[in-house]
């Protein structure tokens, strides 16, 4: 299924002081362990949602758009909380991209009784080392990144993962499928679909192949490569691969190939796309070679998402502080969930009452989040019975000479298998 329609501006804005409290939490990783609880200020009931994100290292922008977003709207909402007699924290938690340091971060929260829920992370790595840490303390997990199948599905036939773990974003075949999308948008008729033989990738490449022969029938060539032959491609393979003379090259495969090819191929004047997932940091770190590059991202930017009907309050709105940041690509998702949450606690009586346990909020939460039916900025959001959403927008950027992302329109792609 695909969605494109109006573009809706969505910004998020920071002052310096909350920038220094930010750069306060992104710094070293905590010791595991039960958090310090703050003194209560109030009779209201003391709750808290971890945010578990890439705060540093490489992919940090897009962490740090995902917290700032999701802490603006916990502020816009703060208002209804209080009158159903709760006060949420957000708890940040920096995994670093890496999934050792998220694995640690868990930790510190199943003893934590105010903890009702985890938003995050943004990596398949990271989640799949904190899955069963949040599962085995009955905490929902709502992932806004990381494709892996496995993550929502294993086994054949196939079974849910984790009961707790729910996936806002596409499944990486999903991706692939609003690649065919995108393919066929574009009226491209001569097609050369390139892997590296990974399983991953090879799975992706029959999903974009198999969508798109469903879809149109362009001549389409696929080929098997190993990563080194995509990382020094000798002049017998780019006579190979210019062979069918294609007008679309679409490649599963390392992002460190994706801007050799495309500088070996550059003279076939074909159009690259690749749904390589966490390559943006890294464009702008090497502009020339990514220059002209189409990618599917796993999210999808704020400002080209579709327009849906939202319900009062779901989104947060654009403010004036002195300092400003960019969301990026997980931070809708990230409103999105955090709302599904926000709505649990101020319907759910259980949620009302000091008394009520720890573990009953936490199973409160993910029964909620498993029979939500509502609109967000994502879209129509719904889980299947394998915890994955089962619709999501997919995000295609393209990056210009003048090293800029370019949004292009989302494609919103059914997630079923």
């Amino acid at each position: 299924m695909e969605a494109t329609i109006k573009k809706k501006v969505f910004a998020q804005s920071f002052t310096f002081a909350t920038l220094a409290c930010l750069l306060v939490a992104c710094g070293p990783v905590a010791s595991p362990g039960r958090l310090a609880e703050p003194s209560p200020t109030s009779t209201k009931v003391q709750l808290a949602v971890g945010v578990l994100a890439p705060l540093t290292g490489d992919n940090a922008t897009q962490g740090v758009g995902l917290l700032q977003s999701i802490s603006d709207q916990l502020a816009l909402r703060s208002g209804e909380l209080g009158q159903a007699g709760i006060e949420l924290t957000v708890i940040p938690l920096d995994d670093r991209g890496e999934s050792s340091v998220g694995q640690q971060q868990a930790t510190r929260l199943p003893d934590d009784p105010r903890v009702v829920g985890v938003i995050g992370s943004v990596s398949s790595l990271v989640n799949e080392s904190v899955q069963p840490i949040m599962n085995n303390a009955g905490i929902a997990m709502v992932a806004v990144g990381g494709g892996d199948t496995q993550l929502t599905q294993r086994g054949t036939p196939a079974k849910r993962a984790f009961a707790t773990y729910f996936r806002f974003n596409a499944s990486d075949t999903a991706r692939a499928s609003a690649c065919a999308i995108w393919t066929v948008s574009k009226k491209f008729t001569r097609v050369l679909v390139v892997d590296d033989g990974l399983e991953k990738n090879r799975a992706m490449s029959a999903a974009y192949s198999g969508a798109l022969t469903g879809r149109a029938k362009p001549v389409l060539t696929v080929s098997s490569l190993t990563s080194n032959q995509l990382l020094d491609p000798p002049p017998a393979l780019i006579r190979q691969i210019l062979k069918p003379k294609p007008q679309l090259i679409v490649i599963f495969g390392p992002d460190k190939a994706i801007p050799v090819l495309h500088k070996d191929l550059r003279k076939s004047k074909a159009t690259f796309l690749t749904p390589a997932p966490l390559v943006l940091q890294k464009a702008v770190e090497t502009k020339q070679d990514w220059a002209g590059i189409n990618v599917a991202t796993i999210g999808a930017h704020t400002k080209a998402l579709p327009l849906p009907a939202l319900p009062v309050n779901a989104t947060s709105t654009p403010s004036s502080s002195a300092a400003s940041i960019d969301p990026g690509l997980y931070a809708a998702a990230g409103v999105d969930a955090l709302n599904l949450i926000i709505d649990a606690l101020v319907k759910q009586r259980v949620f009302h009452s000091a008394t009520s346990t720890a573990k009953e909020r936490r199973a409160a939460i993910v029964s909620a989040i498993s029979t939500a039916k509502t609109a967000g900025l994502t879209g129509a959001i719904a889980f299947d019975q394998f915890g994955q959403v089962v619709s999501a927008p997919v995000g295609f950027e393209t990056y210009s000479l003048q090293g800029v992302w370019v949004d292009q329109p989302t494609v919103v792609v059914s997630n079923k298998p």
